[in-house]
């Protein structure tokens, strides 16, 4: 064959072998990579095409050529490109992987090495067949054209070169050769390599996996899963120095009574103020919180804080708990759209639910930490303690009381060691032996602070807030000796001067520094040390239009916190003032300065109410909040008023009543109405009847029907002498009237009053408002208890027709309308419409306020009643129950209305079924609860009295049913006069049981 031909196909040949062996070699790169394929899909595409273009031209060369060996050759390269193209295709990568799936695919690849090892052959065998033909038979080729061509000498020079290198082909491929197999066997190796990387990180993960699952299973019991991320207050101390001893102490008795007992382990922590104890337990947490399920911070230096802390840990459990908190009710009761749920009922409903998750069956890995346990008088914070459960709590306290109540531990001052080290690390200062004068300053510093290691952290955060010596400090301490020398009782604190000291010093800088910020440490002295946030603060200045401390307040807070006089709580800009410092900051004050603080954070509480308050449904953890700090005020405030145009201008005691009264506190309500009252000077007519509206209102809540309607009949006079009908106040005092006489069974005057209230409303504010609606409903629920079913029917339909134009069909007043017309739908024998009704309202109010709701339950409570309208009488049975178990667990099984309407609905449940015996008992619990409550000539009790005369009657134990029967006809005669339809219906089944015991026709 032609030479050029030959060399041309061999040109081609190792094109290929040379291109062959890079792709081989990228195959490296596949094992190394860590989404298990080649990033370069461009260039693979390239490649193939390459590989393609080759494969494509060697057969073009091969059929000019004609050499039998050259032709095998070309065949063998031909089956390879079929190959690695197929392989190329494996590799490309086609979108992003996971992880596991890339590691699958490199595994795979890794699997299939043995393709890659035949091609490695292949390739070395297609070069050693090249050095063969161009060695031998090429040569000759040459040797003969060289020898049969005269003209060969006429060559040209570049021809001449290309002979004489095909000629030496046989050391260029050799070297090639060998240096192509070495580059083999390099990737190999590294593939090798590669390959058990992968299977020990496998391994690993395998490994990890195993122990997760390991983990989880300690704290599960079958499918329940108690693990709970800690909720733990602040981050970990990084500054906490010592204390090993007494941390090991704790963590040995914890393990020593767990080996005893089964129920929760308690172990007290007591020491004076600022010796370390919440430090100490929260390390310890930290430390130990692998070894329990779940951990949990309450803040118990009051109640009210310490249910706050019960609600965190409540929603903890709704977020992470899974399938073991759906038995305690929580899910769906922590609606933050429900207003009735600040009151103390909802309070301890929760506490009850969280505590009952603490006591299932194998949650027995908890830590319950309550930090400043120290009023013992508050016999409610006892009932915080789980009575069940096998976790463990940890309390703080300043209290020797708790030493007597089971083990405690007793906490004494840091070693001089420790402190030194904890007033080196927060100074950021060292007081090594190395500079003798400071580290004997330093050891005087900690000696005068008693080793209080709050004391010692201040002094540090002092020395480094003011960049000054140890030694200065040290002189400004002692020109302190007066201050240190007034030592309080021991029975308060023993060390109390020494941190007196170390904060009045801290005070007398702030105050030349920052004036604005030592003012709003005294305001915020007299609120709750918890729960505390800038804009709240913020709020209340610009209520009180204290601008300055508006506009000084982030600068100000920044220096309380350098000055460690307040530290970062929670999320956003939520802050805490330790209660010693509060003291500290009140116990400098005169008298008259104390009324003064004390009234501006009432104005404060005041200014962030009227603004939070006013979208109290997103904030009802924020209104408990404020709540907390009402109290607070209360407390401190004093009367006579010193600034009384303040209080005249803005009504802030009046606002923190109305606040009060709306979440039920009724006591407290009528205590800031009557400082508003009695207190402010000058207070206008209009201004005087809101406040004793408000007393009357909250008394009427509180169950004191007769002297709130007095109160009400009263205000209503003077409303309409003095500032007329036709004024919002004096609408509201006529639908109260109704709203008292209803409670009393007084129908008839409550629908007169109703009517009077509506047609004020109408004349002011028109027919469309919410007001006139809200009125027209409580007309028609009245219409009901008059039994004058179809004119409540009709004023019920067109109040929710206009409702649901207004507010939507979905919005609770809308759904509150929804059921009294399912109601009156069933006392209009409607049943399949009431209950269709019914099951609206409980599907919306279910979404909206939650299955536990009191509001939900009334609604299964009416439900059972219109089953015992139809005669469903077991089905009614149940649903009652299922009322009254939800009633018992939303107040706390404490004294309400609700619970008594239940029992009593029960009393007429199994009267209907001729069960006699039960029907007294429900009846018996009812009246019992309603007198209590509401006296003993309620028209609630005196129907319920009726109720068991009826019984008696039925029995035929006619002497005791007429005992009974007289007992409530005096009662209805007193309440409601002679003509009252109770009145004549008692009369009339009296005089029906005389003539059949005496035998008489009329």
């Amino acid at each position: 064959m032609e030479i050029l031909a030959t060399i041309g196909l061999v040109g081609n040949i190792i094109q290929f072998v040379d291109f062959s062996a890079k792709l081989i070699s990228k195959s490296a790169q596949l094992y190394q990579s860590s989404k298990g394929a080649l990033e370069e899909n461009i260039d693979i595409e390239t490649a193939t095409n390459r590989l393609i273009l080759l494969n494509n031209k060697i057969k073009d060369s091969a059929t000019t050529a004609g050499d039998q060996s050259l032709e095998s050759l070309c065949k063998s390269c031909s089956t390879v490109t079929i190959e690695l193209l197929a392989a190329l295709d494996k590799v490309k990568v086609r979108g992003k992987q996971q992880k596991r799936e890339s590691i699958s695919k490199a595994l795979q690849t890794i699997y299939g090495k043995e393709k890659i090892n035949k091609l490695e052959r292949q390739l070395a065998e297609f070069r050693q067949e090249l050095n063969l033909h161009l060695t031998v038979d090429l040569r000759v080729q040459v040797r003969r054209l060289m020898q049969e061509r005269s003209d060969v000498p006429d060559l040209d020079s570049t021809t001449k070169e290309i002979i004489h290198a095909i000629a030496k082909q046989e050391e260029i491929f050799r070297t090639t050769h060998d240096r192509q197999i070495i580059s083999m066997e390099a990737i190999q190796d590294e593939l090798v390599n590669f390959r058990h990387e992968i299977i020990r990180e496998i391994e690993r993960h395998k490994r990890d996996i195993y122990i997760g699952k390991q983990e989880r299973e300690v704290f599960s019991l079958g499918n329940v899963d108690f693990s709970i991320p800690p909720q733990l207050e602040f981050s970990r101390n990084t500054n906490f120095v010592g204390r090993d001893e007494i941390l090991q102490r704790i963590h040995e008795s914890i393990m020593s009574q767990r080996r005893q007992a089964s129920d929760p382990i308690k172990l007290s922590i007591i020491g004076m103020g600022g010796i370390g104890k919440t430090q100490i337990i929260q390390e310890y947490a930290y430390k130990h919180q692998r070894e329990f399920s779940s951990v949990f911070w309450v803040k118990a230096n009051s109640y009210d804080s310490a249910v706050n802390s019960y609600f965190t840990i409540a929603q903890a459990l709704v977020n992470h708990a899974g399938p073991s908190v759906q038995k305690t009710g929580l899910v769906g009761i922590l609606d933050k759209t429900n207003l009735d749920y600040l009151s103390e009922a909802f309070a301890r409903r929760v506490v009850q639910a969280v505590k009952y998750w603490l006591t299932l069956e194998g949650n027995n890995k908890w830590l319950l930490l309550f930090d400043n346990w120290d009023n013992l008088q508050d016999e409610r914070m006892e009932s915080l303690i789980p009575n069940g459960g096998s976790g463990v709590v940890l309390i703080t306290s300043r209290r020797q009381d708790w030493a007597r109540n089971g083990c405690s531990l007793e906490i004494a001052e840091m070693e001089e060691a420790a402190s030194l080290k904890l007033l080196s690390r927060n100074s950021l200062s060292k007081y090594g032996e190395s500079n003798q004068d400071d580290h004997n300053a330093a050891k005087e510093v900690v000696q005068a602070l008693g080793y209080l290691p709050l004391a010692v952290d201040q002094a540090g955060a002092y020395i480094h807030k003011l960049k000054i010596s140890v030694r200065t400090y040290l002189c400004r301490l002692n020109k302190n000796a007066k201050v240190l020398s007034q030592k309080p009782p021991a029975q308060m604190w023993p060390y109390h001067e020494t941190v007196l000291s170390t904060w009045e010093i801290s005070l007398k800088e702030i105050e030349g520094e920052n004036a604005e910020a030592l003012e709003i440490l005294q305001i915020c002295a007299f609120l709750t040390g918890e729960d505390m946030n800038e804009q709240l603060l913020r709020y209340g200045f610009e209520f009180a239009r204290m601008d300055s401390l508006a506009l000084a307040l982030e600068d100000a807070m920044g220096t309380l916190f350098a000055f460690s006089l307040a530290k970062r709580q929670g999320a956003d800009d939520g802050f805490s003032t330790h209660t010693m410092i509060q003291t500290c900051v009140r116990e400098r004050l005169g008298q008259s300065d104390k009324q003064k603080f004390a009234e501006k954070a009432v104005l404060v509480v005041a200014g962030a109410i009227s603004k939070i308050a006013l979208d109290s449904r997103s904030n009802w953890i924020t209104s408990r909040q404020l709540l907390s700090h009402v109290a607070s005020c209360e407390k401190y405030l004093k009367s006579p008023l010193q600034n009384n145009e303040a209080f005249y201008s803005t009504r802030a005691l009046f606002i923190l009543g109305q606040f009060c009264s709306r979440f039920s506190q009724h006591d407290r309500a009528i205590a800031w109405f009557k400082k508003d009252l009695d207190g402010v000077q000058h207070l206008s007519l209009l201004a005087s009847l809101e406040d004793r509206f408000g007393i009357a209102t909250a008394m009427l809540f509180k169950g004191q029907l007769y002297e709130a309607l007095a109160q009400f009949e009263c205000l209503y006079a003077e409303a309409s002498k003095n500032i007329g009908v036709k004024r919002a106040l004096t609408c509201n005092i006529a639908n109260s009237l109704g709203l008292a006489c209803k409670k009393l069974g007084r129908y008839e005057k409550a629908l007169g009053w109703y009517q009077v209230s509506l047609a004020e409303v109408v004349g002011i504010f028109g027919e469309a408002d919410q007001r006139t609606l809200a009125t027209l409903n409580n007309i028609g629920v009245l219409q009901k208890e008059l039994k004058k079913y179809p004119d409540a029917c009709k004023t019920l339909e067109s109040v929710l027709r206009q409702k649901e134009a207004v507010l939507g069909e979905e919005d609770p007043s809308t759904l509150e309308t929804v059921m009294n017309v399912g109601v009156v739908y069933g006392h209009s024998q409607r049943y399949d419409e009431a209950l269709c009704f019914l099951q609206r309202a409980l599907s919306g109010k279910e979404k909206y306020w939650g299955k536990d709701s009191p509001n939900t339950i009334d609604v299964k409570g009416n439900i059972a009643n219109v089953y015992l309208k139809q005669g469903r009488l077991e089905k009614a049975i149940e649903l009652y129950k299922a009322t009254l178990d939800g009633h018992k667990k939303a107040y706390s099984h404490s004294m309400h209305q609700s619970i008594f309407i239940t029992t009593s609905c029960l009393g007429d449940a199994y009267y209907r079924q001729g069960c006699y015996k039960e029907s007294l008992k429900w009846y018996y619990e009812a009246l019992s609860g309603r007198e209590q409550i509401l006296g003993k000539g309620s028209v609630q009790a005196l129907e319920t009295i009726c109720s068991i005369a009826n019984v008696f009657l039925k029995q035929g134990r006619f002497w005791e049913a007429i005992h009974w029967y007289k007992r409530a006809l005096d009662g209805f005669r007193n309440a409601c006069g002679t003509e009252d339809f109770r009145v004549r219906s008692v009369e009339k089944e009296v005089r029906a049981l005389l003539l059949h015991l005496y035998g008489l026709s009329s």
